[in-house]
């Protein structure tokens, strides 16, 4: 009888302990978040940028009066940094070649008026300033496009920058304007300008060609070479699209309507074969509310390696359909090309919503956290943890 008792005590641990292994493999497997340091400031919708040194700039807005701040990860340090120079910036930027970053929307109060109350002061002004964040390189102004609103812009191959430009007059269809600005001769060459086009946004995909997502149509390719668009297979809108290239393939994450769509609509583009294939929705619900004001969507992807995704981030629908702006998440998932699956891991320590994702040596930075909250850094591993 005693043993019978026994057996029974040892196959009940048995089944806890299995429990327990198949709720937390997912930690175990795909890696963990470690929170490693806390922000002064609430930077929503803030770029970051690795600099050369491996530290990390979160732009601050001069505007709102929220200065940038440096995460060291090699002290996981915070400190707020002012860019030298008489430099006013509004939070949007990215690095370039040669050591140099590019920063959006600023002014150069050495060469202009810069009354902080007033956007328009910054408005298509850029900057180039060098990477150990000493002095301004140079400084541009779309002197041409005064009312024209900078949608997007990236890094080509040879180190000049393409941007897309928008006009939205009042009762007519907006127009976009493609051009490429050319760093060393600190000058623009518009390429082409359409209308047929719906907040485009765009990422490289080989040395000439930008894949074009908009909010409601279709994915088309753009040859910056040709200056034309050359038609994908693409047939189906997605809304709200994020993205990221993955390989030779980018994964696009969307919905099927506009507005707080519910209904997921995923798609893998094959860029050798020019194919689109439809792929499973995510494991969990983070599309709830439009994109944030530069124009990305509130949850945020980045490659791993070459065979997987880390998505997190987000709002997911109140159960009822009440609030106005959905619920944090501190759900994350990775999407395996192989398995053609989203899998369900760890939940991150802060809740995420306009977040900036950086690739780190064999670790991804997470820094921000939820709108009009101060967030903070953490890390997500991509090894096995360790017991601690």
């Amino acid at each position: 009888m005693k043993k019978e008792i026994k057996l029974i005590y040892l196959t009940i641990g048995l089944l806890i302990l299995l429990v327990f292994i198949f709720i937390k493999f997912p930690k175990y497997r795909y890696g963990y978040f470690k929170r490693v340091a806390n922000l002064q400031f609430n930077h929503t919708d803030a770029d970051v940028i690795k600099l050369s040194n491996n530290q990390i700039i979160i732009l601050g807005n001069d505007i709102k009066q929220i200065p940038s701040e440096i995460y060291n990860p090699a002290t996981n340090e915070v400190k707020t940094f002012t860019f030298k120079n008489n430099l006013f910036i509004s939070q949007r930027g990215i690095a370039l070649k040669d050591n140099k970053i590019l920063l959006v929307n600023t002014c150069d109060s050495n060469l202009l008026t810069c009354n902080l109350n007033n956007f328009y002061d910054f408005k298509n002004n850029i900057s180039i300033y060098d990477i150990n964040l000493q002095k301004i390189v140079s400084n541009y102004t779309f002197k041409s496009f005064s009312n024209l609103i900078i949608e997007d812009y990236l890094c080509l191959e040879d180190g000049n920058v393409f941007f897309i430009l928008s006009n939205h007059p009042i009762k007519q269809k907006s127009e976009y304007y493609f051009l490429v600005y050319d760093v060393q001769k600190n000058s623009t060459n518009i390429l082409k300008k359409t209308s047929d086009l719906h907040r485009p946004k765009g990422i490289k995909i080989s040395n000439d060609e930008i894949l074009i997502f908009q909010d409601n149509s279709t994915v088309l390719k753009y040859n910056v070479k040709k200056q034309d668009f050359v038609p994908t297979k693409s047939k189906t809108s997605i809304y709200n699209c994020s993205y990221t290239k993955i390989g030779d393939k980018v994964l696009i994450l969307g919905t099927s309507g506009a507005l707080n769509n519910k209904n997921q609509y995923n798609q893998l583009y094959d860029i050798n074969q020019d194919k689109i294939t439809n792929i499973p929705p995510m494991h969990f619900d983070r599309t709830f509310a439009l994109l944030n004001s530069n124009g990305k969507t509130i949850y945020r992807t980045i490659p791993i390696n070459s065979k997987q995704v880390l998505i997190m981030g987000g709002r997911k629908h109140s159960k009822w359909g009440l609030g106005i702006r959905g619920i944090d998440i501190k759900n994350a998932e990775i999407y395996d090309i192989d398995k053609n699956a989203f899998i369900p891991i760890a939940n991150s320590n802060y809740t995420h919503d306009s977040s900036e994702l950086i690739k780190l040596d064999d670790n991804i930075l997470i820094i921000g956290g939820t709108t009009n909250k101060i967030g903070g850094v953490e890390v997500f591993n991509t090894k096995r943890k360790e017991e601690e």
